[in-house]
């Protein structure tokens, strides 16, 4: 370090160097099959590493047309914990090969996105 802080005193010992903060996606979320009007849902494991503190958010969301846009979910009509790190859907008529991932995010690191799991409704 030759003085970046324009301090006559300046070294690297008293530079604090935080640790890269991250997300790992632990467990993806899993392929569902049920018969309808049964319910489904889908699961993700995240964990941080890195600088300690904060919490992992999510956000869910869904593709009707095999994968090639995905759209933000809310929670209402069938879908709960859109949030959350598992999303719930209570009747999966009409629902047949959707596709659903969860970005999960975190102060400090870069978002991550799960694989898409796919609904099965027979």
């Amino acid at each position: 370090i030759s003085n970046p802080e324009a301090n006559s005193a300046e070294s690297q010992s008293d530079d604090a160097i935080a640790a890269d903060r991250g997300i790992t996606i632990d467990n993806q979320p899993q392929a569902a099959s049920v018969t309808a009007p049964a319910a489904a849902s889908f699961v993700v494991a995240a964990s941080l590493r890195g600088a300690a503190g904060g919490t992992a958010t999510f956000q869910w969301a869904v593709s009707t047309d095999s994968g090639t846009t995905f759209a933000n979910i809310t929670d209402g009509g069938v879908y709960s914990g859109a949030t959350t790190s598992t999303l719930a859907i209570s009747d999966s008529t009409g629902l047949d090969g959707y596709q659903y991932r969860v970005v999960v995010s975190a102060t400090g690191a870069a978002d991550v996105t799960s694989d898409a799991a796919t609904l099965t409704v027979a």
